[in-house]
């Protein structure tokens, strides 16, 4: 193999977007000249090729809608997450507002570019807090009711009836 050159590894992992022509010239040259000089690759380009000739003639197929249905349901009836009540939302967004006006005074110090005081400080890191709870808080109310949910289920099913 001469310097430069591209080893089979290398077009392997290229093919794809060979076949796409989602290469740029230098590597699409590159990649024909490897295939002109190896069988191996140039049978793997031509399967490609069929195949995403194959493919591009399917139609595609499309499920019925009471099929959609049913599967959504289904999926629904499986998981059975319950979904976060609505006053969670309004008192999270009602901590986000009023974390905001109790940093509004101290916006202003941090906009003039004064030294970062001990309240400025405070302030930001209660800010980040919030705002990091106000992102986590949703996922670990799913979480812990999921938790909840499956241990319930462990202890019914291995009750004393099944000892």
């Amino acid at each position: 193999m001469r310097e430069g050159q591209m080893r089979c590894k290398d077009v392997e992992h290229l093919l794809l977007d060979y076949s796409a022509e989602d290469l740029g010239k230098d590597k699409l040259e590159e990649i024909q000249q490897h295939i002109s000089c190896c069988a191996s690759c140039a049978c793997l380009e031509d399967d490609l090729r069929k195949i995403r000739f194959h493919l591009q003639k399917m139609q595609p197929q499309i499920p019925s809608v009471e099929l959609l249905e049913r599967t959504r349901k289904l999926c629904h009836a499986r998981l059975n997450v319950p979904s976060i009540p609505k006053y969670i939302w309004a008192a999270l967004a009602a901590l986000l507002v009023l974390t905001g006006v109790l940093m509004l005074p101290l916006a202003k110090e941090f906009m003039q570019g004064k030294a970062l005081s001990f309240p400025l400080v405070s302030a930001l890191i209660l800010m980040i807090q919030n705002l990091a709870m106000l992102f986590f808080a949703p996922v670990l109310i799913q979480r812990f009711r999921l938790r909840k949910k499956n241990a319930l289920n462990g202890f019914l099913s291995s009750g004393p009836h099944q000892a």
